[in-house]
């Protein structure tokens, strides 16, 4: 998660904080350590002086950060299951445990609250727009309106496109990338009714995480450093580099 010039780095016991003010030169300031049963912090979100994790057996929690040398728990929830990834609304912490997602009332965030459970066989990678929660799943693609932030409602699913959990989705523009076991596929999304699935490709390894910058696509990948795609033609993603540095 990002506040310059601090980001917050999750890992298995919990999140370290670094002012990288100096890009040449990152300071450790601090971390939020849990004990590794409740650890896998597998997703951070930074808001308004607050750090919110997916933080895997301890559901949600929320770390007040205002204090870069001394964060400290703020609020938790549980979950239904394993929190693995999470996506933030204005009012609502929607969270993936690859069996379901819990939707967790974060409008009084020191105490939050879980509202609801919706069945999603192998959630995992979401992202929001507007008042539309785009979700990757088994089945590739699912658009859900959440107008009301803790009653959603369908308004797509295309069914099966091909095999693999999702891992992640990010956004771009009128088109939508979820990264699946071994590959990524790309969607149409003009219309989140009818959306359309136009291209894919295999990176060269686990696609973990997507993020754009300026049409160019990077994939993190599992134990494989990460990939940069050229996708300014979004029919036909183009590889540009692969960087490993062995970690």
């Amino acid at each position: 998660a990002v506040n310059l010039p601090y980001i917050y780095v999750g890992d298995v016991y919990g999140f370290s904080i670094w002012n990288v003010s100096d890009l040449n030169n990152p300071t450790y300031l601090s971390g939020f350590k849990s004990d590794r049963a409740t650890g896998y912090q597998e997703r951070l979100y930074y808001r308004d002086g607050l750090v919110y994790i997916a933080a895997y057996t301890s559901g949600l929690q929320v770390v007040d950060v205002s204090d870069p040398l001394q964060p400290v728990l703020a609020g938790q929830t549980k979950t239904n299951a394993y929190a693995w990834d999470m996506v933030l609304s204005d009012d609502a912490a929607y969270i993936m445990d690859f069996f379901s997602m819990s939707i967790v009332d974060i409008r009084r965030p020191r105490y939050p609250v879980t509202r609801t459970n919706v069945d999603a066989m192998f959630a995992n990678g979401a992202a929001i727009r507007d008042n539309y929660l785009f979700l990757g799943y088994v089945d590739g693609l699912r658009i859900m309106d959440i107008s009301e932030p803790f009653d959603p409602v369908d308004v797509s699913d295309i069914g099966p496109t091909g095999g693999g959990t999702a891992e992640t989705v990010d956004l771009d523009g009128n088109f939508a990338y979820v990264g699946h076991g071994s590959y990524v596929e790309v969607y149409d999304i003009s219309d989140v009714t009818d959306p359309i699935q136009i291209s894919y490709f295999y990176p060269p390894g686990h696609p973990r995480k997507l993020q754009f910058h300026d049409g160019y696509l990077y994939t993190v990948l599992d134990d494989n450093g990460f990939q940069i795609m050229d996708v300014r033609d979004p029919y036909n993603p183009l590889p540009v580099l692969h960087v490993n540095d062995g970690v």
